[in-house]
C-alpha cells in the first residue's frame, strides 16, 4: 500500500483517519499522530443498528513502559467502519514488514483558555460595554473622541501584551536548551510546550508565550525563560530574529489615537470652562 491513500471514518468520539503513512485520531481539542507500526490492532464491533470501530494504539512513556491503548469511534455507517478496518490493517501488515519502519505516537492538544485568560476576556467585554454606554450617552463630538481615546488604549495594551516577551525575556532572560514535549496546533500558528532545566537546577514544563507559525527544525532547541516566573518561557529565535514589526505599528497606533483623542477631549474641556 502507497503512502498516498488515505482513508477516513468519523462518527460519534471523534475522526480516525489514515493519510500519507500515519493514522490520526481526533477526539475534542486533542489529536494523536501515530505511526503505522504504532497500530497493534483495529476492531469493528456492531450491535443496535451501530458500527463501534476501535483502533489500539502501542506507546511507550519515557521510562519504557509499553502501554496499549483503544480509541472508540462509533457510526451507523456500517459499511465505512469495515473499509477503515480493512484498509487500516492491510497498511499495518505492509508497515511490519518493513525494518525501517517506527513505533512512534505524538499527541498534540489545542490549549482551552485559562482560568486568568478568562479572566481578563471577561473584564475587557465588561470594559467595552461600559465605553460603549458613556460614549452613547455624550454628544457625537465628544463621543467620537472618548470612542479613539479608549481604541487607542486597547491598541496600547495589545501592543504590550505581544512585545512583553521581547521586554521582559531581552532585559533579564537567561537562554538554557530545551526539548519540545509537544506543539498545540491553533487555526494558522502553533505554541509550543517545553521542557527545561533552569540554572537552579529546577525542571519546568510551560507553553511558549509567543506563538509560531511553523515547527521547530529539530527536537531541542534554545529557549529564555524569566528567573523571576521560569515559567514565562519563549524560544530564542522569536526573540533575537523577528522585527516585530506588527507589534510596533499597533503600539504606534495606539499611541496616536491616544494622543490625538487625549488632546480633542483637553481642548473641548479647556472650551468650556471659558464660557
Amino acid at each position: 500500500m502507497s503512502g498516498s491513500e488515505s482513508v477516513v471514518f468519523e462518527g460519534r468520539g471523534g475522526s480516525l483517519r489514515l493519510d500519507d503513512g500515519t493514522v490520526r485520531v481526533s477526539r475534542g481539542r486533542a489529536t494523536a499522530i501515530a505511526s503505522l507500526r504504532a497500530v497493534h490492532r483495529v476492531d469493528v464491533e456492531e450491535g443496535r443498528g451501530w458500527a463501534h470501530v476501535r483502533l489500539h494504539l502501542t506507546d511507550e512513556d519515557g521510562g519504557g513502559a509499553v502501554s496499549t491503548t483503544p480509541y472508540t469511534v462509533s457510526s451507523r455507517n456500517s459499511a465505512a467502519a469495515h473499509a477503515f478496518r480493512r484498509v487500516v490493517t492491510a497498511a499495518v501488515e505492509n508497515a511490519r514488514r518493513d525494518p525501517e519502519a517506527r513505533v512512534e505516537v505524538r499527541r498534540v492538544e489545542a490549549p482551552g483558555w485559562s482560568p486568568r485568560k478568562r479572566r481578563w476576556v471577561t473584564a475587557g467585554v465588561l470594559y467595552m460595554c461600559l465605553v460603549i454606554g458613556g460614549c452613547s450617552k455624550a454628544d457625537a463630538e465628544t463621543g467620537a473622541a472618548l470612542l479613539l481615546l479608549h481604541l487607542g488604549l486597547a491598541f496600547l495594551g495589545l501592543a504590550w501584551y505581544l512585545l512583553r516577551p521581547l521586554v521582559v525575556l531581552r532585559r533579564r532572560g537567561v537562554t538554557v536548551r530545551a526539548d519540545v514535549v509537544r506543539y498545540h496546533h491553533l487555526s494558522n500558528t502553533v505554541r509550543p510546550r517545553y521542557r527545561y532545566t533552569t540554572v537552579e537546577g529546577v525542571t519546568v514544563t510551560a507553553d511558549s508565550a509567543v506563538q509560531l507559525f511553523s515547527t521547530h527544525a529539530g527536537d531541542r532547541v534554545d529557549v529564555t525563560y524569566d528567573p523571576n516566573r521560569p515559567e514565562f518561557v519563549a524560544p530564542r529565535s522569536e526573540l533575537r530574529g523577528r522585527r516585530h514589526v506588527p507589534e510596533f505599528l499597533c503600539a504606534a497606533l495606539g499611541l496616536w489615537w491616544t494622543a490625538a483623542a487625549a488632546a480633542e477631549l483637553t481642548g473641548m474641556a479647556a472650551q468650556a470652562l471659558t464660557r
